[in-house]
């Protein structure tokens, strides 16, 4: 059904951008992505895979070091 031109697709895509921003892309294996972290395994592209206590999160944590060190 269309309101205004628009389908209820194009109001769904608009809504998910505004709700997770614009930047977000489906990359297909997002809930993977999800379940692995539940699990406590962290993939990111470019680094080897690491642990993290689900249960204790540290957002300030650098768990593949390669965080820049303050001088």
């Amino acid at each position: 059904m269309e309101h205004n031109g628009m389908n209820s697709s194009n109001r769904s895509d608009i809504a998910r951008q505004h709700m997770l921003g614009g930047l977000f892309r489906d990359r297909g294996n997002d809930l993977q992505v999800a379940n692995d972290l539940l699990e406590g395994a962290l993939h990111i592209d470019n680094h080897p895979s690491a642990q993290i206590d689900m249960r204790k999160i540290n957002w300030l944590a650098d768990p593949f070091k390669d965080k820049a060190l303050d001088p």
